[in-house]
């Protein structure tokens, strides 16, 4: 029953180019005429191989030429979905519809399903948060020899001689090299991307992809697939993959099926090497020592950061990478004006200058020495040098 999809999406609330609905089952479609509001709706008939990630895997493979074609500007997005609302029956924690649509607007990629705490990890959430990313090359030695989530699960042709784990699968097929040593994976099967992200990888990859999920059902190479979508369809960028890392590793508190010295923990788990990040670590308490440089920007002293307005006055915070490309780490709603800069002097002085470089804020602090910026709850605060609050933004 594919009903609820609609119910998910908010009806109208997006514009809705077409629907591709695959039956697996020889079976008429429940909730055809709900999901027939959302646009152009077609049924595509297929065999009962590879669960839904023969599926998406298909679609690509058949719409990648069409694609090629097809002027986009780069917002065009797919979600792939199954037809069951189970997950949503299960009470578990996942992104609406318009979470996916900010979130792959942002990054390329989003997960319906939130990362939860499972395989009988001692979570304590706010203090040990799971994470979509995982050890990448504890995950390439995933392998499990049967799953049944149903009774009509057979595992007679479950297990592959050729791929023994997820790393000999994803090698075979020839998919892009790991850039990084932490990858994100998302559960459950459901996910949006940009249309662009599938070219990520050549048409004769995603062949080869459709090829290993068609030697049966229930196989082996389905939960593989599941465990890459995520990679597999976001932005691969090898720099800031690296820079992530820096950021994140010193941060983990945790693994699935690892302690944090290597050794081997607990039994099989489907979420084999998620990390879990130590949520007190202080993470918006760092203090930000600045100083002005050419171009009248707050900087921090090492460069690796820097603080402007941007937007309808955002302002943001980001981070400088090796090569010269940024990635944005905070950002904060203020009202000064759309192109705005904001410097922070050796003196402690704080200015606003809008896009025309007139001045239209200055927190008049000349004179403070060993001034810094620190992010706090949401605020920034600018401290002087004995540590004091001398003035705060707004969120």
């Amino acid at each position: 029953d594919v009903s609820w999809i609609l119910t998910f999406m908010k009806e109208k609330k997006y514009k809705v180019k077409d629907v591709t609905i695959y039956s697996k089952c020889s079976k008429d479609v429940k909730g055809i005429d709900n999901i027939q509001n959302l646009g152009p709706t077609q049924i595509v008939k297929l065999d009962n191989i590879g669960r839904n990630d023969h599926t998406f895997a298909n679609y690509i493979k058949e719409h990648y030429e069409q694609f090629e074609k097809e002027e986009d500007t780069g917002n065009d997005m797919i979600f792939f979905m199954k037809d069951s609302n189970y997950f949503f029956d299960m009470d578990l924690s996942y992104n609406d519809v318009d979470e996916m649509f900010a979130t792959t607007y942002e990054s390329d990629f989003s997960c319906l399903a939130k990362p939860a705490c499972d395989c009988n990890i001692d979570c304590q959430l706010g203090r040990e948060d799971p994470l979509m990313m995982h050890d990448a090359e504890f995950l390439f030695e995933f392998n499990i020899d049967q799953y049944s989530r149903a009774e009509r699960d057979m595992n007679h042709d479950f297990i592959s001689e050729k791929y023994p784990n997820l790393k000999s699968w994803y090698k075979d097929i020839g998919f892009s090299p790991l850039q990084s040593k932490t990858i994100p994976v998302c559960y459950t099967g459901m996910f949006a991307t940009r249309k662009k992200q599938i070219f990520n990888q050549p048409k004769n990859v995603w062949d080869k992809m459709v090829e290993t999920l068609s030697r049966g059902n229930n196989i082996i190479e389905s939960h593989y697939a599941e465990r890459t979508w995520a990679y597999l369809l976001s932005n691969n960028d090898a720099r800031i993959a690296l820079q992530l890392d820096r950021s994140l590793l010193p941060r983990i508190k945790k693994m699935v099926g690892k302690t944090t010295d290597g050794t081997r923990i607990g039994g099989t788990c489907g979420m084999q090497g998620m990390l879990y990040v130590d949520s007190y670590l202080p993470k918006a308490e760092k203090k930000w020592s600045g100083k002005l440089i050419e171009n009248g920007m707050w900087h921090s002293l090492d460069g690796s950061y820097y603080l402007t307005y941007e937007g309808q006055g955002e302002l943001v915070f980001y981070q400088k990478l090796e090569g010269g490309s940024v990635i944005k780490i905070w950002k904060s709603k203020t009202r000064a004006g759309r192109g705005s800069i904001a410097t922070l002097h050796d003196s402690g002085e704080l200015d606003i200058v809008d896009r025309k470089g007139k001045k239209v804020y200055t927190n008049n602090m000349s004179g403070l020495t060993g001034a810094y910026i620190k992010v706090e709850n949401g605020r920034i605060h600018i401290l002087d040098g004995n540590d004091k609050i001398v003035q705060s933004l707004p969120p």
